[in-house]
């Protein structure tokens, strides 16, 4: 018997007995570190996956297989919205139920069964990892996870993120656990770890449910096929509408769409902030059927208003939905506040930041008018944008032998200096966390003190500083923009600057009003920083435009980067090398 498997499981079951006695609120807190952990590893968990996509297609996997094993931002942000939903459901949450009477999910009822070690064997499907470890946990088992070898890589790159959130809680390490063998030697001695496992929970299609339930000597519970879903019953909190329903694809929306209520509401500040399908995805839940379904609310509205800008479209849906949206603009509702200026402050890149530059920009083009982005190279695209993005920030983000200058580097220190000096307290949004490292160890070089907020940073120290930033010395707070970007109050601040300008201008403007809010006594000045001559130059293009379409439907821009057409991706380098 495999030595490893046989610890791993001994370890689960030796620890089981400290997880199920942790208080409800450290189980709470964990679960919103492992989710916050998974959004702070994204770059890492996506590189993972991608290896997974390429082996997948070099062995010819069938697409449908290939487009469930794929992970991209929104469905990683759909696993970490499962993670914090879980964490919401009442304590404790109990019982574990066969699927004949919901489809496609594990149905979280009222009583807590003390089932002990759960073990769960899946396929290609990696965004299963952070659903199962999520309901194991807050019902007090200890999770060990057997993902199929399609999917390896994304599976170690998820369960090491969400193991770096137990670390920090103090959590027995038994709490969670991923068999990395791919060997069906391997699967067929877990499913006989009698001694030490007490449940096994099959994810995936019919075969592998059906070879789980036929050889394991462990007792099985048939939950289905499809991905592991988190269903609420009548007496779920209804709170957790809030905020997870626009995506309609996650976890979150489906489970709250399954709420049952006399009258729903939908609060929200962006009602379009990616793509038109979250409009869609509101009235779903507000009024389910309404705009019809999604495919025909596509073809109908979504494609030829984004694609064609289709007037008549753009006329009809907002006759349709007009009468149920209420909309109020700050400045109809807070006369009394100061004003705002937005300003565009310009760099150069010189000598070896702007040849890297110019080679990856003419790399990624090439491979743009070689039809990259309609084949099966959407990954890489991506990918070698991120790049384009990173160089412009500092080609030190991905280059780890550079040593030269960073022009937009220079120009956030000298305008973080002055202001500083001026007596202004700053808030420098960034899409890249270890930009914001790189921008703090060069204030320190300059004398200047920082907060530092990113996707790890605990939630009592992101309160702490919060607080602290309202009436200290320090001039300058460092906010990644996906971990801060809403939810704070930091009105001490009277001038915002976007060190990297993101897709989505909603995202920013999100952000820039953590300082321009009721509270705000001083004129707020935000600057945006950009390289000339580069792909950000002609990305602020590109949300002027996607901002205009959106405000007529109903609220502000909307891009989504993985939704742009090919020419539009070209456009973003005309003028550029």
């Amino acid at each position: 018997m495999d030595a490893k498997l046989q610890e791993l499981c001994r370890q689960a079951h030796e620890d089981r007995i400290r997880v199920g006695m942790l208080d409800t609120d450290t189980k709470n807190r964990t679960l919103e570190l492992a989710a916050d952990a998974l959004m702070a590893h994204e770059q890492e968990i996506l590189e993972a996956n991608a290896i997974d996509m390429e082996r997948g297609r070099e062995r010819n996997m069938p697409q449908g297989l290939l487009d469930r094993l794929k992970l991209d931002h929104d469905r990683l942000l759909g696993m970490a919205d499962g993670l914090r939903q879980v964490a919401k459901l009442e304590d404790p949450i109990g019982e574990v139920m066969s699927m004949r009477k919901r489809p496609n999910g594990l149905i979280i009822g009222k009583v807590r069964v003390a089932i002990g070690v759960v073990g769960i064997i899946f396929e290609a499907r990696p965004n299963v990892t952070s659903d199962a470890f999520g309901l194991c946990f807050k019902s007090g088992n200890c999770a060990i996870l057997k993902g199929g070898s399609d999917a390896i890589h994304s599976n170690i790159a998820i369960v090491s993120a969400m193991q770096e959130a137990l670390r920090r809680m103090n959590i027995p390490k038994g709490a969670l656990s991923l068999i990395e063998s791919t060997d069906r030697e391997t699967t067929n001695a877990f499913m006989k770890m009698k001694d030490y496992v007490d449940l096994l929970i099959p994810r995936g299609g019919r075969g592998l449910i059906q070879s789980v339930v036929n050889n394991a000597t462990i007792p099985v519970i048939e939950t289905g096929t499809g991905n592991c879903h988190v269903y609420v019953d009548q007496f779920a909190d209804q709170e957790m509408a809030v905020n997870i329903i626009k995506n309609a694809k996650t976890q979150g929306a489906k489970a709250v769409k399954e709420i049952s209520a006399n009258a729903r509401f939908a609060l929200t500040g962006t009602p379009v902030e990616n793509r038109l399908s979250e409009l869609w995805s509101i009235f779903d839940f507000l009024m389910p059927g309404f705009l019809y379904s999604y495919r025909k609310f596509r073809e109908r509205y979504e494609l030829p208003i984004v694609k064609n800008q289709d007037p008549e479209a753009l006329t009809a849906l907002r006759r349709m939905t007009g009468p149920f949206v209420l909309r109020r603009l700050k400045k109809d509702v807070l006369r009394e506040l100061p004003g705002k200026e937005e300003r565009i402050v310009y760099s150069a890149a010189s000598g070896r930041q702007q040849k890297l530059y110019t080679a990856s920009a003419l790399k990624l083009k090439e491979a743009l008018a070689g039809g990259a982005w309609s084949g099966n190279g959407k990954l890489e695209v991506l990918s070698q944008l991120m790049r384009l993005r990173q160089i412009c920030c500092d080609p030190a983000l991905c280059f780890e032998d550079y040593t030269g200058e960073s022009a937009k580097l220079e120009t956030c220190v000298s305008l973080i200096a002055s202001a500083s000096a001026a007596g202004h307290k700053i808030l420098l949004f960034s899409q890249f966390a270890s930009m914001l490292e790189r921008i703090r160890e060069r204030l320190l070089q300059e004398g200047i003190s920082s907060h530092l907020l990113v996707g790890a940073t605990p939630k009592e120290e992101r309160s702490r500083m919060v607080q602290a930033f309202a009436s200290d010395e320090v001039p300058v707070f460092l906010i990644s923009l996906k971990a801060g970007g809403t939810g704070l109050n930091l009105t001490a601040a009277d001038i915002v600057i976007h060190y990297d300008p993101w897709w989505n201008v909603a995202a920013q403007n999100q952000a820039t009003d953590r300082a321009y809010r009721i509270g705000q006594e001083k004129p707020v000045t935000v600057y945006k920083l950009i390289l000339k001559d580069t792909i950000e130059e002609n990305l602020l293009k590109l949300q002027n435009a996607k901002l205009a379409l959106a405000a007529q439907v109903v609220s502000e821009g909307m891009v989504s980067l993985g939704d742009l057409s090919q020419n539009e991706l070209m456009e973003l380098f005309e003028q550029n090398p």
